[in-house]
This record gives structure tokens, C-alpha cells and sequence, in this order.
């Protein structure tokens, strides 16, 4: 079985790699969301309690899932994985494009814009989460 590769084009910011791999994981000053188990779960509950979505999923909570995708087009930003996945780093971003394997991914660097706000949303984002970025095309691959 070979590798598989798909290119990726988005505006955002690089987070870091994985668990323990973010940088500052050892870092007594490091934000908290990055020494949990599921940094980047505990990230992304993190930023939709910023934009005071805070329930949680139970069997009970019916449209929870509508509710927390409204919530999560409301705050602009995912968590993209790239690299290797067995060694994978993540991007927050507001802006992604993904080739699909063995599919050229056309761009026009002249038309290569994000729309109004979008700089403005990563870098609440970046506050939220107690990281100094600075939001910028970013190339990257994921290999599986």
C-alpha cells in the first residue's frame, strides 16, 4: 500500500504538531488547552465558549449537533490537520483549499483573497486561545 498526498492552500495560522509536540507543552507559561489530552478539543470548546456556545452533547440534548455547527459558521475558524498522520500538525484557519489526490488545485495568486473580518476573527481566535499569530497564506501537505 503506497502513501497517499494531498496539497492544501489556506489562510489561517499554524497552531503546532500534535499532543505533546505543540511547542510548549513543557512550558510552565503554556495556555492550558495545550497540556490537555485532546489539545485541540479542548481548543475548539475553548473558542465556541468564547461566542458563549457551552452546552454539551447528551442523549437528552436534542439538536445539539444543529446548534454547535450554527455555532461553529458563527465563529469562522477550524482546526485543519496537516503533515503525516501518525505525526500530524494542526492550522487554525478561516480559509482552506484541498487538492484531492492526483487533482491539480488551480489558483490565481492575483484573485488569492479572504473576505472582510477574516483577520479579525483568527486573531480573536489567537487571544482566545493565548497564542501570539499572525494569519497568512500557509502551503501544506497531508500524507496518509
Amino acid at each position: 500500500m503506497g502513501m497517499s498526498v494531498k496539497g492544501q492552500l489556506s489562510y489561517g495560522f499554524d497552531v503546532g504538531f500534535a499532543e505533546e509536540q505543540f511547542g510548549f507543552y513543557d512550558d510552565p507559561a503554556a495556555p492550558e488547552w495545550s497540556c490537555q489530552d485532546d489539545p485541540i478539543g479542548a481548543a475548539e470548546q475553548l473558542l465556541l465558549d468564547s461566542i458563549g456556545f457551552t452546552e454539551t452533547w447528551s442523549e437528552d440534548n436534542v439538536g445539539y449537533f444543529s446548534r454547535r455547527k450554527d455555532a461553529e459558521r458563527e465563529l469562522g475558524v477550524t482546526f485543519e490537520l496537516f503533515g503525516y498522520v501518525d505525526w500530524a500538525g494542526y492550522l487554525l484557519v478561516a480559509e482552506h483549499r484541498q487538492s484531492e489526490q492526483g487533482i491539480p488545485l488551480d489558483i490565481n495568486p492575483v484573485t488569492l483573497t479572504v473576505p472582510d473580518g477574516t483577520d479579525d476573527r483568527l486573531l480573536r481566535a489567537a487571544a482566545v486561545l493565548e497564542i501570539e499569530r499572525h494569519p497568512r497564506w500557509i502551503l501544506t501537505g497531508l500524507y496518509f
